[in-house]
């Protein structure tokens, strides 16, 4: 029998043994993942909090995607461990696209167009990072646009005492990283955190070299009475290099490099003369190569207002994100000689947030209204050598703003007794859309939940809710430019129907654990698929079904040791999606694990800390070749693996305010060879050592 069945059969028998202690905390910290009642919104179960110890960990990877790989319900398709590109983190099965990521509390999703990023994970540093948290579900009316849940990153505030820490390490694949922050507060009025990151490596693929730069700052204004300012700015520029295709078979084969597909930059797709397509034969030599590279900007700028009225509080957030990019592409046989060279803004979105939290007797009540802006601008291409084109690239125009959305929620929750509670919330969305007609379209929410205390300890909770999301900027844009079936003269957002029953224990001091199971039912979900004339279609399926098992725990074993342990269950399942012509093949969505198994010890002795992780995802699915042509293409499975790590970390000075920890790490322990997106092997064995000092 496989480990991970052995692994959740006694995870599950351990979950379900009733606690009849007396609860004396919220909140339980003995492994990477921290799970608490305290910080989650109304409507929702526990809400999973990647802790500030886990951010601070020394890893390859110094982005905030590189912090999911042990967490219940969440998949990776990563090329690499930096600088990535397109979706790469998926939440119960549903892309980027599909759930929302929040920066403080409001949305970073971009419009996705020039290449299909919604999310720029490569732009979202951990160096100004207090914690994330994970909240599951489309069951709270204050998250709108999704139906996987949200994953919302706190940054770091000022604090009572000036603080100054510095942070460095030195891994494989030459990666440097390094960081400086100040936090403080000037009169216990106006406080503030600024921080400083660089990150750089040469990269595992051939030519997937990352040089990156992030700025951080925010001040917050105490006022009297209760009233608060706020005002926040991070701004990332990187120079990523395209991944290059790498074949044993190709003549330009580099073997101190895996064997891997290639990765370029955004879009539109660019018609090269290295690549088969109209008006003349392949010519190998009209390509791009090594030394291919973008230089990308994103800046996320935020300004909030907190006002309390005795036991009312009201917050009102405005946000704005700008992405610029210039790419750089040099042919295949003389990586000096720049054959293309384009500029373009993928990203100007923006919105707001007014938000209310009334407690009334044993109920609390959160009411709110917000827009959300998403655009961007249109293509300039600086430089051309018009012999590598089919077809000449050309600069062109864009409106500013392409979609929007309004919308007004309210949540609340009533104590009924001492051991039951309900909650009941609604939601409200407008969304527009410019393209040769105005198109608009609504969704209306309901949401329901119920919590009862089964005994001390034992807790059983089960919500029902309807979603919406709406067609994305990309979508909308091909749909009406006429990349559609003939018969569909409408693109419907789409709506999801969600159920989840959950029981969760704790076990006095020592830990807790819960296992909760969920249902999906998606109407007119929306497929792009590339290959029909001109291009792609983008069209409505009648509907997907996704279903699943997420059990974790966590629990001090003795003094100073901790086991904790998740175990996530997945499948789906697809109907009336007539335009893939690989539905034969499968019925059920592409590329994601049927079982994951993440477990691990910590032990602490005086100051030493030492953390052993096991990571496995079982096979996956991939359809190969072309969707639009039957017979054109083939299933293929991804290998299953498993992966260890080992993290060990030691104090060597904590006297007179001042703080100084080594780390060492090795990810990968055991060499394992594995992909997380297809066509792209992970590394191997990597080692990286730091040290962190706070003054």
């Amino acid at each position: 029998m496989h480990f991970e069945v052995l692994l959740t059969f006694a995870l599950l028998a351990a979950l379900t043994q009733p606690a009849f202690a007396e609860k004396k905390s919220t909140s339980v910290n003995l492994g990477t993942v921290m799970v608490t009642e305290k910080e989650s919104p109304l409507g929702v179960q526990d809400v999973d909090i990647i802790s500030e110890n886990a951010i601070e960990q020394v890893r390859i990877s110094r982005t905030v995607d590189g912090l999911f790989g042990d967490v219940a319900g969440i998949d990776l398709r990563r090329t690499s461990l930096g600088g990535n590109t397109g979706s790469e983190v998926s939440l119960r099965g549903f892309d980027e696209s599909r759930y929302t990521v929040l920066l403080d509390g409001r949305p970073v999703n971009g419009s996705g167009v020039y290449g299909g990023e919604y999310v720029d994970w490569s732009g979202l540093s951990t160096d100004d990072v207090e914690r994330v948290e994970i909240i599951r579900g489309a069951t709270s009316a204050e998250y709108g646009n999704t139906l996987g849940g949200a994953i919302n990153i706190v940054t770091k505030k000022g604090s009572e005492k000036m603080k100054i820490e510095i942070r460095s390490s030195y891994g494989s694949f030459n990666t440097v990283d390094a960081a400086v922050s100040h936090s403080g507060n000037l009169g216990h009025f106006l406080y503030d955190n600024l921080s400083y990151g660089y990150w750089r490596t040469e990269g595992f693929l051939r030519n997937n070299h990352v040089n990156r730069n992030n700025f951080s700052g925010r001040l917050d204004l105490l006022l009297p009475k209760g009233l608060n300012i706020g005002i926040g700015a991070r701004y990332t520029v990187q120079e990523r290099g395209f991944v290059v295709e790498n074949k044993k078979e190709n003549s330009d084969y580099k073997s101190r490099y895996p064997e891997s597909d290639e990765d370029a930059g955004g879009g539109p797709y660019i018609q090269w003369f290295g690549k088969p397509g109209p008006f003349g034969p392949v010519d190998p030599t009209k390509y791009w190569g090594d030394g291919s590279y973008w230089r990308d900007e994103l800046g996320q700028y935020d300004v909030g207002l907190e006002k309390t009225f005795d036991s009312l509080n009201i917050k009102a957030q405005g946000y704005l994100n700008r992405r610029k990019r210039m790419e750089y592409y040099y042919a295949v046989n003389d990586s000096g000689n720049l054959v293309l060279k384009r500029f373009s803004e993928p990203d100007r979105s923006g919105g707001w947030l007014l938000k209310a939290n009334l407690p009334v007797g044993s109920h609390d009540i959160v009411y709110g209204i917000e827009g959300v802006y998403l655009g961007y601008s249109g293509q300039d291409i600086k430089h051309a050598d018009g012999s590598f084109f089919r077809i000449q690239p050309s600069s062109s125009d864009a409106p500013k703003k392409m979609t929007r959305r309004h919308a007004v929620f309210a949540q609340a929750a009533w104590n009924i007794t001492d051991f039951l509670e309900l909650d009941a919330g609604f939601r409200y969305d407008n969304y527009w859309a410019k393209e040769d007609d105005i198109v608009y379209e609504q969704g209306f929410d309901p949401k329901f939940g119920l919590k009862y205390e089964m005994c001390k300890g034992l807790k059983l909770e089960a919500d029902f809710g309807q979603a919406h999301r709406f067609p994305t900027s990309p979508e909308s844009y091909w749909f009406f430019a006429g990349y559609n079936p003939p018969d569909r003269k409408s693109l419907s957002p789409e709506r999801a129907l969600q159920a989840e029953l959950g029981i969760y224990n704790e076990f006095g001091d020592k830990g807790r654990g819960g296992v909760r199971g969920y249902y999906y039912d998606v109407k007119d979900y929306i497929r792009t698929i590339f290959g029909y004339k001109p291009s792609r279609v983008v069209y409505n399926i009648d509907k997907v079904i996704l279903w699943g098992v997420e059990a974790e725990g966590q629990y001090a074993l003795v003094k100073d040791i901790y086991f904790f342990a998740n175990y996530t269950f997945q499948t789906t399942k697809k109907e009336g999606d007539i335009l893939d012509m690989s539905s034969n093949l499968t019925d059920s969505l592409t590329e994601l694990p049927k079982n994951k198994v993440n477990a691990g010890l910590r032990y602490f002795f005086r100051g030493f800390m030492t953390e052993f992780v096991m990571r496995y995802v079982d096979k996956r699915s991939v359809i190969i070749g072309d969707l639009a042509e039957s017979g054109s293409s083939e299933l293929a499975d991804m290998e299953r693996f498993a992966t260890f790590d080992l993290n060990i970390s030691y104090k060597i000075l904590e006297k007179n305010n001042i703080a100084g920890t080594i780390s060492f790490t090795i990810e990968n322990m055991f060499d394992a060879a594995y992909e997380e997106n297809e066509g792209f092997p992970m590394p191997g064995r990597t080692i990286t050592g730091g040290i962190n000092i706070i003054f």
